[in-house]
């Protein structure tokens, strides 16, 4: 018996050691895959917010350069047409542009020194600025080009700040000297207070000679700084955008970034957080992972150790009927019944395991989305807080991006014919239409000068705004009329039956991000008034708002009339 059955019990137990080595090799090859795709997943995402903030810092800080260059031309050419009776103070009240961005606006002589400012100039002897590359540049010779500088310290205005000057030369070409507007490092680096990018977040915007020109890290504006022999310097100029990593010259935090090249301009900006910051958001999906993977593991073994238990048993069996040989037949009995328990108990472990193990991978998936580490009794209502918030961040980002993303629309303005707009955007909101039931009446639209894309997108929103706020009692009306002004506007009128607006939130609404309604009431971002407000400023417009609660509201806008000589051309 012992020669028998010996054997085979060792067989059985290193079967079952070798079934639970491999169900759990199975079950943490499906743990750790699941985490390099979390892992993935998560730095992907990380990788896409920093890109877009890139982006936005690219497109914020190349049109504030842009603007300014606007107006070192236009007060350059002044200059360069009349010198003698060239006034910097009242040239300045005509740019809005320049109020709250710039530090100061000044003209260095063909010699070299300070010849005007709009900062006062300090008594004494003139100020020497031959030394200075934005003057040393153009003196040296004429390219045609904006020269942005190093971060400075104005000697008359006495703070720092970036030079953006171009050459001024006399009508027979001879050098006249440099006209140059100060900008603020500050007020690009302000966008980090914006937005939320974390501790230990950077955003930068370097030159080519690795001198920061803008630089704000946890409240520190500090600016100048060479980041020449970083790792990753020369990537920022092989490709228009990528990623980059390496550890900071000020600061020694390793960080991961997002670059964008500057069209134009030999600039490149960088958004970037800490790498140990992006690694510790993916440590709650990698716990929860651990923990579902160790349940697993502690399953299976006490599987196992139920299945030794089993093999005891047999063996004190087969034991007691060595001992009582009297009881062979009856301990043979139970014997075989004890063989057979084991098989079944073998093949249930072996395939009911299956569907707990599919059910800890699957929610060790999940958990993160569905739970957030809350496993309380008030986990679904904050989960379900946390989904909405996730989901209207997206939709507000999408918004904004949209926002900013106007001002790169064309501004080449052509006769554009509103009701065949009005056309196409019905096309675009039939469900929602159809769905409330809503009536839109308008008839003899006249054509005004903008651009189709910037009039669909205001008449969407204005539409999708109505449709949103209608009455509970009556099916939407909404009226779109049209009057020609005398000063070469149209004035637009679009009118609803909704639930209206009281008079103390006229401007409130208009602003960005700015809600009336609980999201659990009215869906909506906050966005789309303010994109209506941009879109019509810019075609040099006026929007304003006429309401009553209960009564409906009408929003006025103005737009460019097509005047006759436009329409022979068209």
């Amino acid at each position: 018996m012992r020669m028998v059955n010996g054997p085979s019990r060792f067989d059985a137990r290193h079967t079952v050691l070798a079934f639970g080595a491999v169900l759990l090799l199975v079950l943490w090859a499906a743990v750790f895959q699941q985490d390099r795709r979390a892992r993935e997943a998560s730095d992907a995402g990380d990788r896409q917010g920093l890109m877009n903030y890139a982006r936005i810092l690219e497109s914020h800080t190349r049109s504030v350069i842009l603007g300014l260059d606007q107006v070192v031309m236009h007060l350059k050419t002044e200059f360069e047409d009349d010198p003698k009776r060239f006034d910097l103070k009242k040239q300045m009240a005509r740019s809005p542009i320049l109020k709250g961005i710039t530090v100061q606006v000044g003209i260095i002589d063909a010699e070299g020194y300070l010849l005007l400012s709009s900062s006062p100039i300090p008594p004494g002897p003139r100020i020497d600025l031959r030394d200075r590359e934005h003057y040393k540049v153009h003196a040296r010779e004429d390219s045609g080009e904006l020269f942005i500088s190093k971060p400075v310290l104005g000697r008359a205005s006495g703070k720092w700040s970036i030079q953006l000057a171009r050459r001024m030369n006399g009508k027979n070409g001879q050098f006249l000297g440099v006209m140059v507007v100060s900008l603020d490092p500050g007020y690009i680096a302000s966008i980090h207070d914006q937005i939320d990018l974390g501790p230990k977040s950077t955003i930068l915007v370097l030159g080519r000679d690795g001198i920061a020109r803008v630089r704000s890290s946890e409240g520190d504006r500090t600016v100048g700084q060479s980041f020449a022999d970083v790792s990753f310097f020369k990537e920022l100029w092989e490709k228009p955008e990528g990623f980059v990593r390496g550890a900071s010259p000020v600061d020694a935090i390793e960080r991961i970034g997002a670059f964008r090249q500057m069209a134009d301009y030999p600039l490149a900006v960088i958004v970037s957080r800490s790498a140990e910051d992006l690694a510790a958001s993916h440590q709650h999906d990698h716990r929860l992972l651990l923990i579902a993977g160790l349940s697993a593991t502690l399953l299976v073994m006490a599987g196992i150790a139920l299945l030794f238990w089993q093999f005891g048993l047999q063996h004190e069996t087969e034991r007691r009927l060595l001992a009582r040989e009297a009881e062979l037949m009856a301990a043979r009995e139970r014997l075989e019944r004890s063989n057979e328990e084991l098989k079944n108990f073998a093949r249930i472990i072996a395939h009911d395991l299956q569907e707990p193990l599919r059910a800890i991978v699957s929610y060790a998936q999940l958990m993160n989305m569905r739970y957030k580490g809350k496993l309380d009794a008030d986990a679904d209502e904050f989960i379900s807080f946390l989904v909405d918030g996730a989901s209207s961040m997206k939709a507000r980002l999408i918004d904004l991006l949209d926002y900013t993303l106007i001002d790169q629309f064309s501004m080449n303005l052509e006769p554009v014919a509103l009701g065949e707009v009005l056309d196409n955007v019905r096309g675009t909101l039939a469900e929602t239409i159809a769905k409330t039931q809503a009536r839109i009446a308008y008839a003899d639209l006249p054509s005004v000068m903008a651009t189709p894309r910037r009039l669909g997108l205001l008449f969407e929103h204005l539409l999708e705004n109505s449709l949103e706020y209608r009455s509970k009692d009556l099916p939407p009306l909404i009226q779109i009329t049209a009057k020609v002004l005398a000063d070469g506007f149209v004035e637009v009128s679009v009118s609803d039956n909704g639930i209206g607006i009281e008079e103390q939130y006229f401007d409130r609404i208009f602003v960005i991000f700015q809600r009336l309604h609980s999201s659990a009431y009215h869906s909506g971002t906050g966005v789309g008034l303010a994109i209506c407000k941009k879109i019509v400023e810019q075609l040099g417009g006026r929007i304003s708002v006429e309401s009553l609660p209960g009564r409906g509201t009408t929003f006025r806008f103005t737009l460019p009339a097509v005047s006759a000589h436009e329409i022979d051309e068209a």
